[in-house]
């Protein structure tokens, strides 16, 4: 047990003075791009995110489903050279999908579905799709590997040299919009890339393209997939709803308000990554005692914190982002209560993966985001901004619900799974 809360706490800790460093680029984006600009920087990077999501195919997450039955030592070389090629496929589609769009939007006549985003920052934004395809399937190995502290590492040189070059590019040089993007840019590659040469030398020379345990690796992605699209559906679809109905401006202090709250799951999701690398060494039933413990931790520490966070929000929000942001209050106030329930979801989650119970959690998820964009339509256009925090929050309680219990029933099969060795050990086959 020792050992896993140090782990999570080298997690959180990496994850922490990254979100120290996002408040400090946060508070720069605010102030000298603007609602407008940040509206602009919200829009590509959700868009951007949106193409990670659905074309990424949740191969992170399935690779990790896999490495609770991985056999054979070329495992990590095969599935390493899968991944990469499937990266470069993914990235080429992806730009020729959004060229499609962009050039269906301002030319042919159809919907502008960018709500005329500029087409520097679309470019700019669209350069950082494979180092963010790559970020996460990076985490994954490097996790299986027992090796999540190179990542760790990796986080904060990223985060650091993300904070510099906004400095330089934004505040020195005034470039904007352009100077974010170009810095997020530098701060997802470092990521991305640190600790590959560690998987490469691991592999060695086993690293190699293996289509049908390329096919294997799909089909496990596109059985969690719903459940991804189901996320964007419940979080992208936000932002982009937002944006289609109130505009850009009411998108920054939207986004503003959504980032805060996404800052404050760095333990949950500190939590569940190291739960994920732990299950494919211990075992679901093996695991699961530790994972109670850690949920029920985190939970707690949480609710205290969006207690402090929301009653003191109206003293920090307005230091770091200023006056203009002062809509942001009240939006986070209330999305922040969601940070209990998210918390529950994510460390559970790690069970539903390494159970195998990958199209129960997709179908789940689908029936959340359609819930989510069906009451985001009926609530934005008669409340508002508060219309998608209501909705937000309808959906993200009403999975709860669910965790609950699923929660109950991973419990009653542990207790059971290990009554029935205590009863084989008691009578052994003669």
């Amino acid at each position: 047990m020792y050992n896993l809360i140090k782990k999570i706490l080298q997690t959180s800790g990496a994850n922490i003075y990254s979100m120290l460093l996002g408040i400090i680029t946060l508070s720069i984006t605010a102030r000298w791009l603007g609602a407008e600009g940040r509206g602009i920087v919200a829009s590509v990077t959700t868009w951007v995110n949106l193409f990670v999501d659905i074309a990424g195919l949740s191969l992170g997450t399935a690779v990790i489903y896999q490495a609770t039955h991985k056999t054979g030592k070329n495992w990590l070389g095969t599935t390493l050279g899968n991944m990469i090629f499937l990266v470069i496929v993914m990235t080429l589609v992806s730009w020729l999908i959004i060229t499609l769009i962009y050039i269906a939007g301002n030319y042919w006549g159809l919907p502008n579905l960018l709500n005329n985003i500029p087409l520097f920052a679309l470019v700019l934004g669209f350069l950082i799709l494979p180092v963010w395809f790559w970020e996460e399937y990076n985490r994954s190995l490097l996790n299986i590997e027992d090796h999540l502290h190179l990542f760790n590492r990796y986080e904060i040189i990223g985060s650091s040299s993300n904070a510099i070059a906004q400095l330089i590019l934004v505040v020195g040089s005034g470039l904007g919009v352009a100077g974010v993007l170009i810095s997020k840019f530098i701060w997802q590659s470092t990521i991305a890339f640190g600790g590959l040469k560690f998987l490469v030398k691991q592999a060695g020379s086993t690293i190699r393209v293996d289509f049908p345990e390329m096919r294997k690796l799909v089909i496990d992605g596109l059985k969690l997939h719903l459940n991804t699209i189901g996320v964007i559906m419940m979080m992208s679809m936000d932002v982009i709803m937002v944006t289609a109905y109130l505009g850009v401006e009411a998108t920054g202090y939207y986004q503003l308000a959504s980032q805060l709250v996404q800052m404050m799951l760095i333990v949950s999701y500190a939590a569940a990554t190291v739960l994920q690398g732990e299950v494919t060494r211990r075992g679901i039933y093996g695991v699961w005692n530790y994972q109670k413990k850690i949920l029920l931790m985190a939970t707690a520490l949480v609710l205290v914190g969006i207690v402090v966070a929301g009653w003191s929000a109206k003293w920090w929000l307005i230091l770091l982002a200023g006056e203009e942001f002062y809509p942001a209050i009240e939006l986070f106030q209330y999305l922040s209560i969601m940070v209990v329930a998210v918390t529950f979801t994510n460390i559970l989650s790690v069970q539903w993966i390494a159970r195998g119970l990958l199209w129960q959690m997709s179908a789940i998820t689908i029936v959340k985001g359609i819930m989510n964009i069906g009451l985001n339509a009926l609530l934005i256009p008669k409340y508002g901004l508060l219309g998608a925090v209501y909705s937000t929050l309808g959906v993200v309680f009403f999975g709860m619900i669910i965790n609950i219990i699923m929660f109950i029933y991973f419990e009653y099969d542990t207790r059971r799974h290990f009554k029935n060795l205590a009863s084989n050990d008691s009578h052994p086959h003669a």
